[in-house]
């Protein structure tokens, strides 16, 4: 079923992505997410069971490419297993060859076979394939020699992102001399030109986002003339683009129609799919006093303080959320800035005792911003003071699952793995009995949740019950 539906998305997104005029997507991530410190990849990942992640993207990228739009496998070799933050510092992926082998590179295998049209790069030391202090993105060993040559990959390699310090490794774009110390000690680097030849060298074929465009290309150009790769060898890679560009019929058509889009873009029955995938999702993590689904009846609307913790620039967080709550229940919202939780903690307590149920909702870590995988200690005194105030608390993660590591004293967690609209309506609908529960867990929550857990629960509220 996991993968009918991944089949799904990818049809949808292939279709919208294609209406306005998107033709590679950089996606599916093939990371395994072994690693709860890791500060970047979190629910970006399908899992942290290397089968799994394999199966799922294999499946994603079929469904993409047979509907037209290119998919791109990342971040090559494997970015799953690291606490260190690859945009902000030189990261290191420190496993043995045998390691890498069963775990890191069997999703990127199967992406192979499955014939992705690009794979992206990890801007990682990766000691057990190249014993120089290059990131992966920039070392031929890895990424001419081991993945063109011993995993046969013939399609288009494109590097992450070069304005992350983990290849600029905090060099200035401007061309002087800088002394950076990494992993493997000083390394003296002349800046971005250095790092745009040196990425050509290893193999790439796109330069993915350099700081200055003008000096990435003019650095391209410096590098044929030096001597340090040929004409031929950027030839390869412009030839590479224009056949993948050719194949899913830019050269017959290269404009998208504007009235297309109304009628495939956020339809009613693509909206529908988010749905349903949203719902199967929700994973009830912990429920140790069983107080979910909420005792909802015709007569009786519980009275529910929903407390939305976010960062002040995610205006969405808990809109959708606490508007499907009010369909069943007497919702009293408290926004919380994710900067300052202590500032409303005082405000959280005097309402949790009123209230039949409190809901802390945690935006913090969605998405990208994983960053910050340690709750800061105000927050976790927020929930620890409604929990003292109110036992029949239920803690959401709609950003960081492993939040629970820093509260693991909560009895009840739910994890809705994204703060998207979607989610947010159907977390809502799952704690009042509207929607059946049946999520997993895809990965293990150390110490106290293993990989495949979670509680199951029935509908007791379905929205076409009177």
């Amino acid at each position: 079923m996991r993968k009918l539906l991944l089949a799904t998305v990818a049809v949808l997104g292939a279709l919208e992505g294609r209406a306005v005029g998107v033709h590679m997507a950089f996606a599916p991530v093939l990371d395994v997410n072994n690693n709860p410190n890791n500060p970047v990849i979190g629910p970006r990942s399908f899992a942290e069971d290397p089968s799994l992640v394999a199966a799922l993207g294999a499946s994603l990228i079929r469904g993409l490419q047979e509907h037209g739009m290119l998919a791109t496998g990342k971040h090559f070799p494997g970015h799953g297993d690291t606490d260190q933050n690859s945009h902000l510092s030189i990261t290191e992926v420190n496993a043995s060859r045998a390691r890498l082998d069963s775990v890191e590179l069997p999703p990127f295998r199967s992406a192979i076979a499955a014939g992705v049209a690009g794979i992206m790069t990890f801007h990682g030391v990766i000691p057990a394939l190249d014993t120089s202090p290059l990131p992966a993105t920039l070392s031929p060993t890895v990424m001419s020699g081991f993945l063109r040559g011993d995993l046969g990959f013939k399609g288009l390699l494109i590097t992450d992102a070069l304005d992350m310090n983990g290849v600029l490794a905090r060099v200035r774009p401007t061309g002087q001399e800088t002394s950076v110390t990494g992993v493997y000690g000083t390394i003296n680097s002349p800046g971005l030109a250095e790092v745009v030849k040196l990425a050509v060298v290893a193999g790439n074929d796109v330069l993915l986002m350099p700081l200055d465009v003008t000096t990435a290309v003019d650095a391209v150009v410096a590098g044929v003339r030096e001597g340090r790769f040929s004409q031929a060898r950027v030839d390869s890679s412009a030839r590479r683009i224009l056949l993948l560009k050719y194949s899913i019929g830019l050269a017959r058509n290269r404009e998208v129609s504007l009235d297309s889009i109304r009628a495939i873009v956020g339809i009613g029955e693509h909206l529908e799919v988010a749905d349903r995938i949203a719902t199967r999702s929700i994973t009830l993590a912990r429920d140790s006093a069983r107080i979910v689904p909420f005792v909802v009846s015709s007569s009786s609307r519980p009275r529910v303080l929903s407390v939305t913790v976010a960062p002040r620039a995610d205006l969405a967080a808990g809109v959708a959320f606490d508007a499907e709550l009010r369909r069943s229940a007497v919702v009293r919202s408290l926004w919380v800035d994710a900067a300052d939780p202590a500032a409303s903690l005082s405000r959280v307590v005097a309402y949790a005792d009123s209230s039949d149920y409190v809901v802390i909702g945690s935006y913090v870590g969605q998405g990208t911003r994983v960053a910050d995988v340690s709750a800061p200690t105000p927050l976790v005194d927020l929930v620890r003071g409604a929990i003292q105030h109110n036992s029949r608390t239920v803690v959401v993660a709609f950003g960081n699952p492993y939040l629970f590591q820093q509260i693991p004293f909560v009895p009840t967690y739910l994890i809705a793995w994204s703060g998207f609209t979607p989610s947010q309506r159907a977390a809502a609908g799952a704690l009042v009995g509207m929607k059946d529960i049946r999520g997993r867990l895809p990965i293990s929550i150390p110490p106290a949740m293993r990989l495949g857990e979670g509680e199951s629960r029935s509908a007791t509220n379905p929205p076409d019950r009177p």
